[in-house]
């Protein structure tokens, strides 16, 4: 656990595909991979706080945890970026600026 109590996943590999359209702060959605992403739903959204060329460091909240739990370790993922934080918090600030009619 850390970065403000969540869980803290750390997917590797020796070359990830496409981690320069990643970056710190975006927020992703968590994939088992083999799978349509239209057929599924996410295993976890988190958001990306650390990256190196192998690792991917991902923070999510503990009760989404659990899933990866019964995942083996050889299980594949796929991470899609979904936004990043400052999107997320420009919508917020509208959607509060909405309900408020400020």
């Amino acid at each position: 656990t850390g970065l403000y109590g969540r869980a803290i996943l750390v997917f590797e590999g020796e070359s990830l595909s496409r981690v320069q359209t990643f970056g710190p702060g975006d927020i992703a959605a968590i994939y088992q991979q083999g799978h349509s992403i239209d057929e599924q739903i996410s295993l976890a959204h988190g958001l990306i706080f650390r990256l190196t060329a192998n690792t991917i460091h991902i923070a999510i909240e503990d009760n989404d945890d659990e899933q990866f739990n019964s995942l083996g370790d050889t299980c594949l993922f796929m991470i899609i970026k979904m936004a990043n934080d400052v999107t997320y918090r420009r919508l917020k600030q509208y959607v509060e600026f909405r309900r408020h009619g400020n």
